[in-house]
């Protein structure tokens, strides 16, 4: 039932009518908590957040990866997610959290994943932000900060 809804909503932002999509997530995520149901739950707040990480809104995308977390403490996606939207938002010392918690979460055998943990590691270890946005915003910063005068 949940994921005919998932699927039905997701289609919806796909067309470009994100946000009556958006809209039949929310629902069906209140529906989803209101029977109990954790993993339909967890992977409806996953699915939200990778809309409003596909729209920039990285908060909203990093509370509902909380949210699905709540309802699934051990969901692999979420904890990956949530670690790539540290690093995308530029917020290192949730990020480096977050990609700790990983590592404890997934197995050693796990070679795609530890793949992906690595490159977001290596994209905080850099100082690199992995949403082009933020990452010219910091170098116009910087640049600002070389021309004031001592």
């Amino acid at each position: 039932m949940f994921l005919t809804k998932l699927r039905k909503a997701l289609a919806k932002v796909a067309s470009g009518a994100s946000d009556e999509g958006i809209q039949d997530l929310e629902v069906a995520l209140k529906e989803a908590a209101a029977a109990g149901d954790h993993l339909s739950y967890g992977v409806l707040a996953l699915s939200a957040a990778a809309v409003w990480e596909g729209k920039s809104d990285y908060n909203r995308a990093v509370l509902l990866c909380e949210e699905a977390l709540k309802a699934r403490p051990d969901f692999p996606a979420a904890l990956l997610a949530l670690a790539r939207l540290f690093v995308k938002s530029g917020d290192r010392e949730r990020a480096v959290a977050a990609i700790e918690r990983c590592r404890r979460a997934f197995a050693p055998g796990d070679d795609e994943i530890l793949s992906a943990i690595s490159a977001l590691e290596s994209r905080v270890t850099a100082g690199q932000d992995a949403n082009p946005k933020n990452a010219k915003a910091k170098r116009l910063r910087v640049k600002r900060r070389k021309k004031r005068p001592s």
